[in-house]
């Protein structure tokens, strides 16, 4: 059982991938808060999340009507508190994003970002979701080390939290996966009743659905998923399930509107070069082989 363990989570990661990871969780948050078709630090917690959330444009979705928090009893999402929220997650990313005190930061980030969710339940989105969590993640590292205004001296860094992100990874894969064995989803029910609510376009979806038509491309796309959590598990096809991963967020980014899933999904790709440290073994350790 102890080998196993330390197979898992024992050993050290080079420093740069939890500040790569920092850099692009906090921008990604940044991006994501600010609407920049109104005036950055509206207060309104709707107007300040619409840009990303429905792609008027594009999307035919209307606005949520439900304006009211997910338990009785929380405060609005149109009060002080919610407002307060809202403006603390710009400072709070830029500190994440220059290295100032990132851990806190980060946590902090998340807290507020996964409040204004449970103070209006009709914004919740999966995406949202997965860059709060990425925000949680980033606080259980040394992310400070490297690319900081102020980098706390450390050759090498603990490898379990790279291994969380890893598992966190292949947990959505995998549930992403699993979801779509279904009948109504193998069939490609689902997936011709969604193209016909939503904008998919472009390419790709016009070339798989000449091919293979709407079943063919929902089988397809439910063994991709499924195809990369051994891919990515196994560290001998890692970097073939890292390139398979990152294709299939292409993919989808350039079919439908994802907000900033797939850009949140390539930094989880990203754990998976071979960012392990190597230690040569001691002489007394060769002489006691």
């Amino acid at each position: 059982m102890k080998a196993r363990w330390d197979a898992l989570f024992a050993g050290e990661v080079d420093p740069l991938v939890y500040a790569a990871l920092r850099i692009g969780v906090a921008t990604l948050a940044l991006v994501r808060i600010a609407d920049w078709t109104a005036p950055l630090l509206s207060l309104d917690h709707h107007g300040w999340v619409r840009g990303l959330d429905h792609a008027p444009s594009a999307d035919p979705a209307a606005a949520p009507a439900l304006h009211k928090p997910l338990i009785d009893g929380l405060p609005s999402p149109h009060s002080t508190f919610a407002a307060a929220l809202a403006w603390a997650r710009a400072p709070l990313a830029v500190l994440v994003l220059l290295g100032l005190r990132p851990r806190p930061a980060a946590l902090a980030l998340g807290v507020s970002g996964y409040l204004l969710m449970a103070l209006d339940a009709s914004r919740y989105f999966h995406h949202l979701h997965l860059l709060w969590l990425s925000c949680g993640l980033v606080a259980l590292t040394p992310c400070d080390a490297r690319l900081s205004l102020w980098p706390r001296r450390m050759a090498e860094a603990p490898r379990w939290p790279l291994t969380l992100w890893r598992l966190q990874a292949l947990v959505i894969y995998a549930a992403a996966g699993l979801a779509k064995l279904d009948p109504r989803w193998l069939d490609g029910t689902s997936l011709r009743a969604i193209a016909e609510r939503y904008p998919f376009e472009g390419a790709f979806w016009d070339a798989g659905l000449g091919a293979v038509g709407h079943a063919g491309m929902a089988v397809a796309i439910a063994a991709w998923e499924l195809a990369l959590v051994p891919l990515l598990a196994w560290p001998r096809t890692r970097l073939v399930g890292a390139a398979l991963g990152l294709a299939l967020h292409v993919v989808l980014d350039s079919t439908t509107m994802v907000s900033t899933f797939g850009a949140s999904m390539a930094l989880f790709l990203v754990t998976f070069l071979p960012w392990e440290v190597s230690r040569a073994p001691r002489p007394a350790d060769r002489t006691a082989t």
